[in-house]
């Protein structure tokens, strides 16, 4: 996994904080 837009960022933070 790799945040390429700041956008995807956002988002991927949200799952990976409920990891």
């Amino acid at each position: 996994w790799r945040p390429i837009s700041r956008s995807g960022w956002s988002r991927a933070r949200t799952w990976r904080a409920g990891r």
